[in-house]
């Protein structure tokens, strides 16, 4: 994006979304649209004048909104712009303009979906649905039978979940519309909730389908269902494309489902990356996935329960890494009434671009930023980690390429890790995850991993079983002190392998609340201990910050905003918003072995001279400080160069000028490294 300028214009495109045309059972109101802008400084936009996130791809010139408003408002800022230069606009595919969807239904309303799914997809911030069999809202039994009750089921509404018409009594020859009926009546009754999607139970595309399809098709007026999710027979596949508009039709919408872990068919995965060939082809399609699972169970004594959770625990992993916010950030997970009734709003929804500038807006907002910290990743260098032994109780382990943890009482393992955080003032902290790469495990047992925030200070080159470091013990050897040591209560909790056979995979903590301590009272990050909540002889091998594969090493990702700014008047009528601001960060260091990159050992340069310079020349200087750092601050978004003046006896290794690209509300880095010049003794030579 360019720098600020001078003789950079503002202008304003004004659409009109009319949703008259949309269905009345349609409850989920969003649109995303794509305007073309091209390259510009800044986006805002504004929906019935409340301000809106707005994403600009910079390599397509587009701007990207998602909202139910009646009336968008878009204002773009740069050089040479006019009202013609913009505003061409398109309904994305999907939601966000995701390249994919994915849509996971529990049939039945096990009780383990509730115990177990919901946390495990909440880590990610996943969402899925529950296809409820109706007569376990009206009995007292459910817990008592391994069913959700209303409580669960209205928990799981509350996260985000939807619930589907899974039939009133669930057997295979009850195919009439009284069982679904029911269902739906069950379901209004006690818990208030509309369901528009029918999850045909025992599918089989030869009897019960064809049957189910002839009582629903027939009353969609009387049921209000919309949506019929049929077997894998249906079509064959649980993919659905849906880059055509769709027409209602009086029947009900037919799509496919495969269960993700029947190990007779192909594990979730594969789907996955086929839908993202599908999508970034040459030929490019946008595609909806649709799996099912039933009653994902790590603790149950039948093998199949134990399977479904793996399946489900890794290919959510995969998912989240790969295609996820953890990787390309490219699908959208959603319930399949949400994803549904989106396809319904994009082929109904009417947009109408009028040329209109107004004469005031409001306030401005940014979207939700991601950022993540990975040791030797984006210049990222504030990661320490080491592993304490409970039977060698002095020895250190800070250099070691994994973190061990067990479980068994006098061989305990624990692992500790911290991280320095750069300031987000005044941002608020969305989420927080802390993910690790399992390297390995000793057997299948299954052993759950609790993460705390440390409470007292520790040196990663010195800490042990016994010391926090060097003349410092720990209050209960292995940091286990409640209160003193470490906070009483855990930040997350995971259960590691659980007689699953993939070994190597990522996990997943949830540490929301305690990054925002953190980023609040910087005094208080201590780091993390993680350690075994069972005494069971099981031994978990993690990815450390040293590492070989920089891609496998810990990270952490927070997803935060800004509050929005308070707009700026101008001397015209129109009161243009100004941007937010940005800033530049830095450390500059001794690049000991000359390589390029800062080891753990290499340490920070002092009093090293850096320039900032933008359109205008010289901007600021500043020196670096103890710890080789520097910082400019409030930027205006726009390209700079920052240059480092080589301290006498040193050279770069990292090249002694770069230019650095600031965006609104947004934190760039940039880091110097320095090689010490070899000198060169000649021998005297006297005449």
């Amino acid at each position: 994006m360019n720098a600020e300028s001078n003789t950079a214009t503002t202008v304003f495109a004004r659409y009109i979304i009319d949703r008259s045309q949309i269905p009345s059972w349609v409850t989920h109101q969003d649109l995303t649209l794509r305007i073309q802008v091209g390259t510009v400084e800044a986006v805002w936009a504004w929906g019935d004048g409340r301000p809106l996130p707005v994403r600009y791809d910079r390599r397509r010139g587009l701007a990207v909104v998602t909202t139910e408003a009646s009336e968008l408002l878009l204002a773009v800022r740069g050089e040479g712009l006019t009202q013609e230069s913009i505003g061409t606009h398109s309904k994305a595919p999907l939601k966000e303009d995701k390249l994919w969807a994915y849509s996971l239904t529990f049939d039945d309303g096990k009780l383990s979906v509730y115990q177990y799914a919901l946390p495990e997809l909440r880590r990610y911030g996943y969402r899925a649905a529950v296809a409820v069999i109706g007569w376990w809202l009206d009995r007292t039994d459910a817990l008592e039978n391994g069913y959700c009750r209303v409580e669960e089921l209205r928990e799981l509404l509350g996260a985000g979940w939807s619930l589907f018409n899974h039939g009133y009594s669930h057997y295979a020859t009850d195919i009439n519309l009284n069982n679904a009926l029911r269902c739906q009546e069950a379901l209004r009754a006690r818990l208030g909730y509309e369901a528009t999607v029918f999850t045909v139970p025992h599918t089989d595309p030869v009897t019960t389908d064809p049957a189910w399809i002839a009582v629903i098709d027939g009353n969609v007026s009387v049921l209000g269902l919309r949506v019929m999710q049929l077997s894998r027979g249906w079509d064959g596949t649980p993919f659905t494309l849906v880059d055509q508009p769709i027409t209602l039709p009086d029947a009900t919408y037919k799509m496919g489902r495969l269960d993700y872990a029947n190990g007779s068919q192909r594990l979730p995965q594969s789907y996955f990356d086929d839908a993202h060939r599908r999508a970034t082809s040459s030929n490019p399609q946008h595609t909806w996935i649709s799996l099912h699972g039933h009653d994902p169970n790590p603790l149950s004594p039948d093998p199949e329960r134990v399977k479904e959770w793996c399946g489900l625990t890794e290919s959510i992993a995969y998912l989240y890494h790969t295609y996820g916010a953890g990787g390309t950030d490219e699908v959208w997970v959603a319930p399949a009434d949400e994803v549904f009734q989106y396809l319904v709003v994009r082929s109904y929804a009417r947009v109408t671009r009028f040329g209109t500038a107004p004469q005031e807006v409001g306030p401005t907002v940014e979207p939700d930023r991601l950022v993540s910290y990975q040791q030797g990743v984006g210049g990222y260098t504030g990661w320490s980690d080491t592993y304490l032994q409970e039977w060698l109780p002095t020895a250190t382990a800070d250099q070691a390429g994994n973190l061990y943890i067990r479980g068994a009482t006098g061989q305990r393992k624990s692992a500790l890790m911290k991280l320095a955080l750069p300031p987000l003032t005044g941002a608020e902290v969305v989420s927080a995850t802390l993910s690790l790469y399992a390297t390995g495990f000793s057997n299948e047992a299954g052993l759950t991993l609790s993460a705390y925030p440390l409470l007292r200070p520790w040196v990663s080159a010195e800490a042990t079983w016994s010391s926090a470091s060097r003349g410092t013990s720990w209050a209960v050897p292995g940091a286990r002190a409640p209160g003193v040591d470490r906070r009483s209560e855990a930040s997350d909790a995971v259960l590691v392998a659980g007689r699953c056979t993939q070994s190597q995979r990522w996990y997943v903590f949830d540490v929301t609340e305690v990054v925002r301590t953190w980023l609040a009272h910087p005094e208080e990050n201590n780091g993390l201990l993680l350690e075994a909540a069972d005494e069971i002889a099981m031994e978990v091998g993690f990815a450390s910050s040293e590492y070989y594969d920089p891609s496998k090493r810990p990270v952490l990702r927070i997803l935060y905003r800004w509050p929005p700014p308070e707009p700026t008047p101008t001397p015209s009528p129109t009161r243009t918003p100004t941007p937010q601001r940005g800033w530049i960060r830095g450390e500059v260091w001794e690049d000991v072995n000359c390589d390029g990159l800062r080891d753990a050992h290499e340490g920070p340069l002092r009093d090293v001279l850096i320039e900032l310079r933008g359109n205008e020349g010289l901007l600021d200087t500043q020196k670096t400080g103890a710890r080789g750092e520097f910082a400019f601050l409030n930027l205006a978004p726009g390209i700079y160069t920052v240059t480092e003046i080589n301290p006498p006896g040193y050279t770069s290794t990292t090249g002694d000028t770069l230019s650095v690209a600031v965006y609104p509300g947004q934190e760039s880095w940039v880091h110097f490294g320095n090689c010490r010049l070899l000198r060169v003794y000649l021998p005297l030579v006297r005449r």
